[in-house]
């Protein structure tokens, strides 16, 4: 999922506004502050940027959490994606309505 300010801010801005933020922490009352200001100078949300220093940090090993490569690779290793809604073979699924929504009898459901 991808959101606004994610799209029209490119890789090198973030970068350097990550890099800010962690420059500026001791000059401003807190993290919060830092963020705050950042955020404005580049016209992004604080809340963005502060999802972008928490992923950098994680990848730096500065902060507990799992890295973008590793994240990767388990994703990878779970196996087989489902298929999107549309390409779904709808004789698989368990109908639990009959036609015209009508609940079928007890008896039906627990036959199938």
């Amino acid at each position: 999922m991808t959101s606004k300010t994610t799209d029209k801010l490119s890789p090198e801005v973030r970068t350097r506004a990550v890099r800010m933020v962690l420059d500026l922490s001791g000059e401003h009352p807190s993290r919060r502050a830092a963020v705050r200001s950042v955020a404005a100078k580049i016209g992004g949300t604080p809340q963005t940027l502060r999802d972008w220093v928490k992923k950098a940090e994680i990848e730096s090993g500065q902060r507990t959490g799992v890295p973008t490569e590793m994240a990767e690779k388990l994703k990878a290793l779970t196996g087989e994606p489902r298929a999107p809604a549309g390409q779904r073979d709808p004789t698989q699924r368990k109908r639990l309505f009959c036609d015209g929504g009508a609940r079928p009898p007890v008896q039906a459901m627990i036959a199938s």
